[in-house]
């Protein structure tokens, strides 16, 4: 057999032997069946990207258990994350100015009419010294 087809049958021996078990662990974490194959699948694909990481006289179980353990938590962490942002942006979003459909000038739900008797909001005036874009105050990294 070549290094190849050697290479292939252990990594489908793996996955076989250990699919499972990796996948009750991802599933304890996340309480949802697809998040939890989804994390399975990619602890396999990052365990086989970091292979030589592996140290080959402890068991194989424990250490794909602890690559499924964290990315099932960031993935937990994402959720919630993604989760508070979707309720802060129904929060913002009920106070953000609106684009009036007949102009170019933005509308204030909340804001005083003027003399006209329309809600604009006017830009503020810009200091001179003030940067017109936010790239000319990122520092660029080294390299580039």
């Amino acid at each position: 057999m070549s290094d190849d087809q050697l290479w292939t049958d252990a990594i489908e021996r793996a996955y076989r032997d250990y699919a499972d078990d990796v996948y009750r662990v991802a599933y304890a974490i996340l309480r949802d069946p697809d998040g939890a194959m989804d994390a399975t699948h990619d602890a396999f694909a990052q365990a086989f990207r970091r292979w030589e990481q592996y140290n080959a006289n402890r068991p194989l179980r424990p250490w794909l258990q602890g690559i499924v353990s964290h990315l099932a938590l960031d993935a937990l962490r994402r959720r919630r994350v993604h989760v508070k942002a979707l309720d802060a942006i129904g929060r913002v979003q009920s106070m953000s100015p609106v684009l009036d459909p007949g102009s170019d000038d933005m509308v204030r739900r909340d804001a005083a009419p003027d003399e006209s008797g329309e809600r604009r909001l006017h830009p503020e005036p810009r200091s001179p010294n003030a940067p017109r874009s936010i790239e000319c105050c990122i520092p660029l990294r080294p390299g580039r």
